[in-house]
């Protein structure tokens, strides 16, 4: 019995998590658009370190890091059964959609938005999904959890 209820918790916090679109605390309303995402981004010359943490094993499980550096460049790290690095460029609309090439990534990851404040810094998805999404390799554990977090560093 207590191990179907745990089982149940567990499917119930996965499918729950995976589709949710849920507020942020302290998220402002508007992301930024193309002026105020390069500004933000030019503001770290040294890089600016966002992380994906399920909370659970730091640099484990569903863990991702994005350093978005200088030129447009760009470094994803996958944390999971294997690290898994990919680099690449990134570009900014004039919507303010960030992109991502990533050389040898296989799936495509997705379009993102910064939103920003003065203390803090957050990388959304466009379609606002919050929680675990299958936007990872097949590298296991490449579920990141949604949205990213700014490290105030460059790495996670």
């Amino acid at each position: 019995m207590m191990r179907v209820l745990i089982i149940s918790l567990c499917l119930s916090f996965w499918m729950g998590a995976s589709v949710a679109v849920a507020a942020v605390p302290g998220l402002p309303k508007q992301w930024l658009d193309k002026a105020g995402a390069t500004q933000w981004l030019a503001a770290h010359p040294d890089g600016a370190g966002f992380g994906s943490r399920d909370g659970h094993i730091p640099d484990g499980c569903s863990d991702v890091a994005i350093v978005f550096t200088q030129g447009g460049k760009v470094e994803m790290t996958e944390f999971g059964a294997a690290i898994v690095s990919f680099k690449g460029t990134y570009e900014i609309s004039d919507a303010g959609e960030i992109t991502l090439n990533l050389e040898g990534k296989t799936s495509k990851w997705p379009v993102m938005h910064l939103f920003a404040t003065t203390r803090d810094a957050w990388l959304m998805r466009k379609d606002r999904k919050t929680g675990f999404m299958g936007d990872g390799d097949l590298n296991f554990g490449g579920t990141p959890f949604w949205p990213f977090k700014w490290r105030r560093k460059t790495g996670v």
